[in-house]
């Protein structure tokens, strides 16, 4: 039985030579797999984590639970009904922080408390700032340089050292 060479298959995807019959190059390969990996994951959440159906408050003229109203300029309050450009400061008239306002209407977390109009005039605003965080790639650093004590242990061994002398 003769061997065929290597170079007679092709990629099922791309028609790159590959070294098997009905085998995808790397390249092909790495696609797929994050294709079948999203597609799982968007079933698993489906199945797993539903998102929530908004349910209607008592109060037919608010917001119903789960629902962001907002407006151009202004967002809807899920407690009073007013419209506000921002709800983080009128939250803490009703004696929620943003946490407890999510949780108590069921707003997912991520949710933004500012009428998309607002968001993006600050987002603006911090641009024209030279914001130093936009745009530029995060820089990972060590934890504790060469040489620089970590403040708590050198808290720890300070105390320690003076437990001794305390004892002896």
């Amino acid at each position: 039985m003769a061997r065929v060479n290597a170079r007679n298959f092709q990629c099922v995807d791309c028609g790159a030579p590959v070294g098997r019959r009905n085998a995808r190059c790397p390249e092909c390969r790495k696609i797929a797999k994050s294709l079948w990996n999203k597609a799982y994951q968007r079933q698993y959440h489906a199945e797993h984590r539903p998102s929530p159906t908004p349910k209607p408050q008592r109060d037919l003229d608010l917001p119903r639970y789960g629902e962001i109203i907002a407006e151009d300029d202004q967002i809807q309050c899920h407690v009073c009904g007013k419209f506000y450009k921002s709800l983080v400061t009128h939250i803490r008239t009703h004696g929620y922080n943003a946490e407890t306002y999510k949780a108590a209407f069921d707003l997912p977390r991520r949710a933004s408390l500012l009428s998309p109009a607002t968001s993006a005039k600050r987002s603006a605003q911090a641009v024209e700032r030279g914001f130093p965080g936009l745009g530029l790639p995060l820089v990972k650093t060590r934890r504790n340089r060469k040489g620089v004590d970590n403040r708590l242990g050198a808290r720890v061994n300070v105390s320690v050292g003076h437990l001794k002398e305390n004892n002896e």
